[in-house]
């Protein structure tokens, strides 16, 4: 599960940059009646956040994200749902966090309307 990808110019210089966050399923389990105590099992990862970055842009670097939510209830038999995702309109950063800063430091611009639900 890739959660970071760059794109370097010839000259080395950064032009683009993508980070996404994962969540996992876990459970936790007792173990078989010939050992003792528990294992967490964990599955289903899922892309929760995308952020794209754009920084050759010759001042701020634009950002764009999405981010995903999913039905649980079925977790462990089916699998997951997504049931929607929200895209957000472009937004400036400064260069520095766009380039070293986490996912959590990128700022996200506003939902761009309307979200695409799905069934």
């Amino acid at each position: 599960m890739a959660y970071e990808e760059q794109v370097w110019a010839p000259g080395g210089a950064m032009i683009r940059r993508t980070l996404t966050e994962w969540a996992v399923s876990s459970a936790t389990y007792n173990r078989p009646p010939q050992g003792t105590g528990t294992y967490t099992a964990t599955r289903n990862a899922r892309p929760i956040k995308s952020v794209s970055l754009i920084l050759d842009t010759g001042g701020m670097a634009l950002t764009s994200a999405t981010t995903s939510v999913y039905d649980p209830a079925y977790q462990f038999t089916v699998g997951l749902d997504q049931t929607s995702t929200t895209e957000y309109a472009y937004t400036t950063v400064d260069q520095t966090t766009a380039q070293f800063g986490a996912i959590s430091a990128i700022p996200i611009g506003s939902p761009c309307e309307p979200a695409i639900l799905l069934s």
